[in-house]
Order: structure tokens, then C-alpha cells, then sequence
């Protein structure tokens, strides 16, 4: 996919709110393999960034003629990847625009910190709760014999 996208726009939105809004798919594919443009701002699943994935299953099969094009299941695992891949830069695009000043990360870290605390007593109780009777290191779980 990079070699459809020169290195100058890989993280650079250059498809419009307005263009995505107006492009209707039935009238055709949203750019070719020589202007292939992805709508970071918008969803995987959206109109646009579906015909995106389609015009680069079709580009790759055409370059890889090793691959059977015929066979559906190829073409849908090509797919599959391809929008794995938008994904992960639309993802890899929100995150380089986010606002990165000292206050929101620190409360990003905090909000981070305090998940994976939960994550640990959460883990830890469903480990003691499932433990027979001869619980040793989980003292608010006592068993009726040891009372």
C-alpha cells in the first residue's frame, strides 16, 4: 500500500469531509492506483475507504499475477488484510493530531495506570474465588470449615 501512497502524503489526509460525503460508490471507484487517496479522517467502513480497498485489491492482483484472482477466498483474504492495514494508519494518523501537551498525557497515564490496577484485582480475585478451600494467600476469602 505504501507504494501507492508517495511517502510526502503517507500521513497526510487528503481526501475532504466534503468529498467523502458526496462520493457515491455506484458511480464509480473513489480514485485509481495512480491517485489513490484514503479518507484518514473517516471509518474503515466508510464509503469511501471501502472503494480505497477494493481499488487496491484490484491494483495488487493485477501486479501479483501469481495469485489466483479467480478464487474468491484469496480476494476476500486480500481484502481482509488490506482493510487491517487502513486501520492501522487511520489509527497511526489520529494519533500523530492528537493534542500531546504535559496535562493530557499525564491524565492519559493516570487513566492507563489505574486500568491495568484494575485489570491486576480483577485477576486476583477471580484467581482466589476459584481456589479450593485451602486458600493461604487470599484472607478475605474464608471458607466456612475455617471459621
Amino acid at each position: 500500500m505504501r507504494k501507492l501512497i508517495p511517502e510526502t502524503r503517507w500521513s497526510k489526509n487528503t481526501v475532504t469531509e466534503a468529498e467523502a460525503q458526496e462520493f457515491n460508490p455506484d458511480l464509480g471507484p473513489c480514485c485509481d492506483h495512480g491517485q489513490f487517496r484514503l479518507h484518514l479522517a473517516g471509518t474503515t467502513c466508510d464509503r469511501w475507504n471501502k472503494s480505497a480497498a477494493s481499488v487496491f485489491v484490484n491494483d495488487f492482483l493485477r501486479t501479483h499475477p501469481d495469485y489466483p484472482s479467480q478464487e474468491e477466498v484469496v480476494t476476500k483474504m486480500i481484502e481482509m488484510k488490506t482493510r487491517a492495514t487502513i486501520d492501522s494508519i487511520i489509527r497511526e494518523y489520529r494519533r500523530s493530531n492528537e493534542v500531546n501537551n504535559d496535562a493530557e498525557r499525564g491524565e492519559r497515564q493516570a487513566r492507563k495506570n489505574r486500568q491495568e490496577r484494575q485489570r491486576k484485582v480483577s485477576s486476583t480475585m477471580f484467581a482466589c474465588s476459584t481456589q479450593t478451600s485451602r486458600i493461604t494467600n487470599c484472607p478475605s476469602f474464608t471458607t466456612a470449615a475455617e471459621t
